[in-house]
C-alpha cells in the first residue's frame, strides 16, 4: 500500500513538473514573440523616419537645384551679351532643324530666359516699314518675323529673315546694318547690333546694355 501511494505521489510530481515546463515554455515563447514584434516595430518606425528624411532631403535638394538653375538661366553665360546669347540660340535651333520657319525661330528666341521683359513675335511682310530701321520700307527678303517687347520703351528689337534662293545675302545684311537706328525708340538707345546668317536665313537684333551686376546691398559690382 505504501509503495502504491509513493508511486501515485511520484506520478503527481512528474505531471506537476511537466505542467510547469509547458507554462514556462509558453511564457518564454510569448516573451520572445513580444521582443520580435517590438524589434520589428522599432525597425519599421526607424525605416519610415529614414524614408521621410530621405524624401525631405531630395525635395530640398530639388528646390535648391531649381532655384540655382533659374538664377543662372536668366543671365547670359559668362562673357556673352544678350545679343550673343540669342545669336547662339538662333544658330543652335537652325542647326537642329534647318527647315524651321522664320516665325517659329522668332517665337523660340523671344522665349529665351535671357529676355526678362514680356515679349512676343509676329510675321512681317517685305516692302513695308519695319521697326528699328530708318528706311520707309525694307525689302530683299521673302518671309520674316519680328520679336520684341509687347509694350514699353525698351531698346530691343529682333528679326529673322528668309531670303530667296540665289539672293545676295551679304548685300541684304549690309542694308540692315546701314538702315538700323539704335535710337528708334528716341528715349532709349540700343547698345548692341548683331547681323548674322546661316545660309539664306538672316538673324538681326538690337539690344540694350545688360543690367549691371549688383551685390546684396544693391551696389554695382566691379
Amino acid at each position: 500500500m505504501k509503495k502504491f501511494l509513493a508511486l501515485i505521489l511520484a506520478l503527481v510530481m512528474v505531471l506537476s513538473f511537466a505542467a510547469c515546463g509547458d507554462s514556462n515554455d509558453e511564457s518564454s515563447a510569448d516573451a520572445s514573440t513580444d521582443s520580435v514584434e517590438s524589434t520589428e516595430s522599432v525597425e519599421s518606425t526607424e525605416s519610415v523616419e529614414s524614408t521621410e528624411e530621405s524624401v525631405e532631403s531630395v525635395e530640398e535638394s530639388t528646390e535648391e537645384s531649381t532655384e540655382e538653375s533659374t538664377e543662372e538661366s536668366t543671365e547670359a553665360p559668362a562673357g556673352e551679351t544678350m545679343g550673343q546669347t540669342l545669336l547662339n540660340a538662333f544658330k543652335a535651333e537652325k542647326a537642329a532643324n534647318p527647315e524651321i520657319s522664320a516665325e517659329e525661330l522668332a517665337n523660340i528666341l523671344i522665349a529665351n530666359p535671357v529676355i526678362q521683359f514680356m515679349g512676343g513675335a509676329m510675321p512681317v511682310e517685305p516692302d513695308t516699314w519695319l521697326q528699328g530701321f530708318d528706311a520707309e520700307t525694307m525689302g530683299g527678303f521673302e518671309t520674316g518675323a519680328m520679336f520684341g517687347p509687347m509694350m514699353g520703351s525698351i531698346a530691343f528689337v529682333g528679326y529673322v529673315f528668309e531670303l530667296a534662293d540665289g539672293a545676295d545675302v551679304e548685300a541684304f545684311k549690309a542694308t540692315l546694318t546701314e538702315q538700323a537706328n539704335p535710337r528708334w525708340q528716341i528715349c532709349v538707345t540700343a547698345a548692341e547690333t548683331i547681323v548674322e546668317n546661316i545660309d539664306n536665313t538672316v538673324f538681326f537684333v538690337m539690344c540694350p546694355e545688360p543690367e549691371p551686376a549688383m551685390d546684396e546691398n544693391g551696389e554695382i559690382l566691379g
